[in-house]
């Protein structure tokens, strides 16, 4: 067989596979809200294959978190750290929801981190204005992301970016209602 032929069958079925993830990608619902005075696009949770999130919440020990209290109605802000620090899973209960929030990973080229809510992966959040930055959790709460303080070393001097440094998450549990 000609090595041509099998380069140009691989570039084929990469390009196929590529277009597929990209239509993929573009099927998760965005919404358009106006929250506090300013315009925020809102996703909707991906669907997600129910094993791979079981044996996340297993893995994490999701049942032995302790859960904060929210006040129904009010907006909590949150700093959450990824990279070079470890940082816990969070637990949130609002009357009979409860809810745990996981900062995985974030990535300065694009501005955005990734986030697992109860087990299950979201996507990137955005601080860019054209990106998604909210994603809802459940039928009374959104995830908003505010704002990403990348590679940060506690205000230290001298540090070494690859080994010390960290990314600060600042995010909003935010109401429905007060859309």
């Amino acid at each position: 067989m000609n090595y041509r032929h099998i380069a140009s069958v691989v570039s084929i079925i990469f390009v196929l596979a590529l277009a597929a993830l990209q239509a993929q990608s573009q099927q998760t619902p965005i919404e358009l809200i106006q929250l506090e005075g300013k315009s925020i696009l809102v996703k909707q949770m991906p669907a997600q294959n129910n094993a791979l999130v079981q044996e996340y919440l297993s893995s994490h020990n999701i049942n032995q978190i302790p859960y904060e209290s929210l006040t129904p109605g009010t907006t909590r802000n949150v700093t959450l750290r990824a990279g070079n620090i470890e940082e816990k899973i969070l637990g949130f209960e609002s009357g009979q929801d409860k809810f745990t929030i996981h900062l995985i990973h974030c990535d300065q080229e694009s501005q955005s981190c990734a986030f697992r809510v109860n087990g299950q992966a979201t996507g990137a959040l955005s601080t860019a204005a054209d990106k998604a930055n909210a994603i809802t959790i459940n039928e009374h709460y959104l995830l908003k992301i505010d704002t990403i303080l990348f590679d940060y070393c506690d205000g230290r001097r001298f540090c070494d970016h690859h080994y010390q440094a960290y990314d600060m998450v600042n995010v909003s549990l935010v109401p429905r209602g007060i859309e």
